[in-house]
């Protein structure tokens, strides 16, 4: 029983990483109505229409409930540490993981660790308490099959768990799209090598014939096998796919937030990093690395890392809830650059400490064990968390709560919709939150000009009969409304958000 660099690497990111990065994960505004997702579906089975807010009966999938239900068994037996705890579980799989794929491709043991701790610091920026954190893992686990099975070091048969990845991928959050994406993207560049990559030489010299193109699927050749493969593999995960409450419903479901350039341009989370941000700063340091190690080193990663590489980059520069994807994929294209570099695996340094920590360097169970021992007993007995989320003004809205009487309604921000989901449903209707496609364009437009006390803020609030409202201290709103004593009444304010009530 050995402890290797990988359960060393694992035990420090949760002595060290651990408690820091359970105030970060928590930082979500919506986590609040992902906990509350698996009492509905305890209640009245898998619904349809949105239980959280009012008015009642607006159209809504629990299509992410297996990747809530972590987060809510936590929630249960640990409060917001057992949260943090799930989360960071996950973080250290994920980054696990690319340790021991970084090692299984002979990187040298120093430089994986290297590499695993830059990516993790690097992902940080992107890591929320959510089931987006099984996207981000999954889709690292495709990509990393896919360059794999390109490589030949899978056979077929070696791919026939990835539908049933799909069938649990599907029920945990609608990112398995990117998987199929990434199949798909895989077996197209199969294709094309076997369409487009193959010249036909000439026999001999003394034909004087130069190297021509031969177009045509050819099935008796390596990239057609494997084009075939893949095909058969995704449409095997597609069906897989449909293993979920709601079947076929849930691809038009997923695909009518992505599609809308509106909601894509309202949440942070979708808009390019700011590099000016010391977080995306250690993104743009990984991307830089991996430059320079293309630039030097012997090394020529296949067709479907660097296209994989490439899309994700791309992602990950587009919106920053794709940072921790594009991370992971490009950590391994890295890895992978840094053996062609004769200096850094022959360096004596590397072969000196070798022997501390035995042959096989990605450890055994006994990291893993340590790691769930830790995080248990820190879930248990660390004190309290509380979670850190600038947006949500946690004491105007337990006022709120306080104060508060069935049948009324309240206007509040979508950031607040998941704390109120949490402390105050079944009894208390949110108005709006950050589920996007559950409340559309419209009723955001509405908000936000209400919030801006644009010209027939008055007959919105009127309209919407809102009893009470909810404004940060010193905006538009709050200060409007503090012109109108006699409309309403002032019942709590403090430098971060103002409670107001009709008279």
């Amino acid at each position: 029983m050995r402890l290797g660099v990988g359960d060393l690497l694992l035990v420090s990111l949760v002595a060290v990483v651990g408690p820091s990065v359970g105030f970060g994960v928590l930082s979500d505004p919506g986590l609040g109505w992902h906990l509350r997702v698996p009492d509905v579906v305890c209640a009245g089975g898998f619904p349809t229409a949105d239980p959280f807010s009012d008015p009642p009966g607006r159209y809504w999938l629990a299509n992410q409930w297996l990747g809530e239900l972590p987060f809510w068994a936590g929630w249960k037996l640990a409060g917001w540490n057992g949260v943090a705890a799930v989360a960071v579980g996950l973080l250290l799989l994920t980054y696990r993981l690319l340790f021991v794929w970084l090692r299984a491709d002979g990187v040298a043991w120093p430089v994986a660790l290297g590499l695993c701790l830059l990516a993790a610091a690097a992902g940080y920026v992107g890591w929320l308490a959510r089931p987006t954190m099984f996207t981000t893992l999954f889709t690292a686990v495709v990509v990393r099959t896919v360059v794999r099975f390109h490589d030949g070091r899978l056979t077929a048969r070696r791919l026939l768990w990835l539908p049933p990845l799909f069938a649990v991928w599907v029920n945990c959050h609608g990112g398995f799209v990117a998987g199929l994406f990434t199949l798909g993207l895989a077996a197209g560049l199969e294709l094309v090598m076997c369409v487009f990559g193959s010249p036909v030489v000439a026999r001999s010299a003394s034909e004087g014939v130069a190297p021509r193109w031969r177009f045509g699927l050819r099935p008796e050749e390596p990239a057609a096998r494997r084009f075939l493969t893949l095909a058969a593999v995704g449409a095997g995960c597609t069906l897989a796919t449909l293993a979920n409450p709601y079947g076929w419903r849930v691809y038009p479901w997923v695909f009518g937030l992505l599609g809308d350039p509106f909601f894509m341009n309202l949440n942070g989370e979708w808009k390019s990093p700011d590099f000016h941000d010391p977080a995306a700063a250690r993104f743009e340091l990984l991307l830089l690395l991996t430059v320079g190690l293309l630039a030097v080193s012997r090394h020529r990663p296949n067709l479907v890392l660097v296209a994989a590489s490439l899309f994700w980059l791309h992602q990950s520069l587009q919106g920053r809830r794709f940072t921790p994807i594009g991370v992971l994929v490009l950590t391994p294209l890295a890895g992978r650059l840094a053996t062609g570099i004769e200096w850094v695996n022959a360096h004596p340094w590397v072969i000196d400490w070798k022997p501390l920590w035995g042959r096989e360097l990605a450890g055994n169970w006994l990291g893993p064990l340590l790691a769930l021992v830790g995080l248990v007993g820190w879930a248990a007995f660390a004190p309290r968390l509380t979670p850190d989320a600038p947006a949500v003004p946690e004491p105007v809205l337990r006022e709120l709560l306080a104060r508060w009487q069935p049948g009324e309604p309240v206007f509040h921000s979508p950031n607040h919709g998941g704390y109120l989901t949490l402390h105050g449903w079944p009894a208390f209707r949110t108005t709006i939150d950050d589920r996007n496609e559950v409340h559309g364009r419209a009723r955001y437009e509405a908000y936000l000009a209400t919030e801006a006390a644009a010209p027939g803020w008055e007959a919105r609030l009127d309209e919407g009969r809102f009893a009470w409202v909810v404004a940060a201290t010193g905006a538009a709103l709050a200060d409007r409304l503090a012109e109108r004593p006699v409309q309403w009444r002032v019942e709590y304010a403090d430098t971060e958000a103002s409670l107001f009530r009709r008279r």
